[in-house]
């Protein structure tokens, strides 16, 4: 994704009358992506995600309370192996 500068960038030499295939060569993108930027009216804005839940979620609270303390603190295999067990 472009940022403000790089849509600013392409907007300007666009105005110089360049065209699409002489700007992609000056900047470095494709024709594509030029093309795209220069027919959108907004500079582009990034999305936020969704945080995914984490595969362990289920058994966060086992492994704070009984496998972190430390006599089993080297044992992150053995965690693996439980979990794996359960599923």
């Amino acid at each position: 994704m472009l940022d403000l500068e790089e849509f600013l960038m392409l907007r300007d030499l666009f105005n110089k009358e360049l065209s699409i295939s002489e700007i992609a060569r000056r900047t470095g993108h494709s024709r594509g992506t030029v093309r795209k930027y220069l027919r959108s009216q907004v500079p582009p804005t990034s999305k936020k995600r969704s945080k995914k839940p984490s595969k362990l979620d289920d058994y966060r609270e086992y492994i704070i309370c009984h496998r972190l303390s430390p006599p089993f603190l080297s044992e992150a295999p053995s965690i693996h192996m439980w979990i794996k067990s359960l599923t």
